[in-house]
């Protein structure tokens, strides 16, 4: 260090070696009387202007004019603590024996609300209650109020136990909030899915189609059909199945579902049982795309002066299917083009405008749920089924419960007769 000027007590511009400018050098006690220590260039050679400037630093530290600025340009980062806290939290993720243990929830909150509502260089002391009631206010379900109220706290811890803040500079989070009850997942009416159902064979066969959007539409009807049957998440979750995701075990079929949607970065597999009906649309997808495997199981018998058409029975179609599959090759996607996932959305809301209906291929999912609940299934099992979590079963589909409480509540119900007279009460013994 050369050219060193002190200018008052704490404060001083100085010159390093082969530097043309002046830095500001800023010594002085933070909030919590211990002494803090801040270096700047100025940008500047005239030695009046590194004066001022560094007069400017001063007044601006003493007086709290711009406290933010004599933040640390990474450490106090709020998301760069966040970014660290994940890396603590994703290890205890990848560590623990429990299906979904509690850092993978706070994990979640951290990605999903919390980052992306961040202002741009936010550091860690600025961040107040306003911001941080906005944030609680994203939640849709008790419990996930609770995970972000967590979350948010350990936000803090963490930057208190790396000495970026006091303790009592950790502003008070609330819990006593109300949660605004979430609206319910929409599902298939019975009418309207059997007018979908209806509309699905003709859907690819209107004129002027190019023979691409003929195999899309094609592949739609089959993979509507299944996400009824499956439940499964109608985008990246069923485009990455393979015919290698088709097991049979101990006479029954399964699929495996690979790198589902999870609370953490590190992708868990969830294995299902395949209904026939489910397993059935993925035998009709391969065959579709390669016919002649199958055309031997065609054929035409005469009977009398009659020549009918038959096909052979669908376990036939499933050996041959078994046989022949190329465990590699995505299911719903184009035979030659397997590296591209369909818009599949765009499909299915061209159907629905022409139908005059107002549905998402999400709601295969949530009819699939619904019917499930009515059934007596329990919700521990569906969500274990779907690749969910209980919260988001009790979140969205509590009506369904609620019906279900007062059908059994209103069964057996036993009709006591109203008296004509009114019962005359006394004490009297008889």
């Amino acid at each position: 260090m050369s050219n060193y000027i002190q200018l008052r007590e704490g404060l001083a511009i100085y010159k390093q070696k082969h530097s043309k400018n002046y830095y500001v050098y800023m010594r002085q006690k933070d909030d919590a009387g211990e002494f803090f220590e801040y270096r700047k260039s100025t940008r500047t050679s005239d030695l009046d202007k590194a004066r001022e400037e560094a007069y400017g630093y001063f007044f601006s530290y003493t007086k709290r004019l711009t406290p933010e600025i004599f933040e640390s340009n990474s450490k106090s980062k709020v998301i760069n603590i966040c970014n660290n806290l994940l890396k603590i939290l994703d290890k205890k993720t990848k560590n623990s024996n429990q299906r979904s243990p509690q850092s993978a929830a706070y994990a979640t909150c951290i990605r999903n609300e919390i980052i992306p509502n961040l202002p741009k260089g936010l550091v860690i002391k600025n961040f107040d209650r306003k911001l941080i009631k906005s944030i609680l206010n994203l939640a849709g379900s008790t419990t996930k109020r609770r995970n972000l109220t967590s979350s948010l706290r350990k936000i803090f811890e963490f930057a208190e136990e790396e000495k970026m803040i006091k303790s009592y500079q950790i502003p008070e989070i609330s819990t006593d909030e109300k949660v605004k009850q979430a609206e319910p997942r929409r599902s298939f009416s019975d009418s309207d899915f059997l007018k979908i159902s209806d509309a699905l064979p003709f859907f690819s066969q209107s004129k002027g189609l190019k023979s691409s959007t003929v195999i899309y539409r094609n592949l739609l009807m089959y993979k509507f059909h299944f996400l009824y049957h499956i439940g499964c998440r109608p985008g990246r979750e069923i485009d990455n199945l393979t015919y290698g995701c088709v097991l049979k075990r101990d006479g029954e079929y399964r699929l495996l579902f690979n790198g589902t949607k999870t609370d953490s970065e590190s992708k868990k597999s969830r294995v299902v049982h395949l209904t026939h009906d489910a397993l059935m649309c993925i035998v009709r997808v391969h065959e579709y795309f390669n016919p002649d495997i199958y055309s031997h199981l065609y054929g035409t018998n005469q009977k009398g002066s009659l020549i009918l058409d038959y096909a052979s029975q669908n376990i036939d179609f499933i050996d041959v299917f078994l046989s022949s599959k190329n465990d590699s090759k995505y299911i719903f996607r184009v035979w030659n083009k397997q590296s591209e996932t369909l818009d599949w959305t765009k499909y299915f809301k061209q159907l629905m405008q022409k139908l005059g209906l107002d549905y998402t291929l999400y709601s295969c999912r949530h009819t699939f749920i619904t019917e499930r609940l009515k059934e007596g299934k329990s919700i521990e099992d569906v969500a274990l089924y779907c690749g969910t979590s209980i919260a988001m079963i009790e979140k969205y589909y509590s009506d369904i419960e609620s019906e279900m409480i007062s059908s059994k509540i209103n069964s057996d119900r036993v009709s006591i007769p109203k008296p004509d007279k009114r019962p005359v009460l006394t004490l009297d013994d008889d």
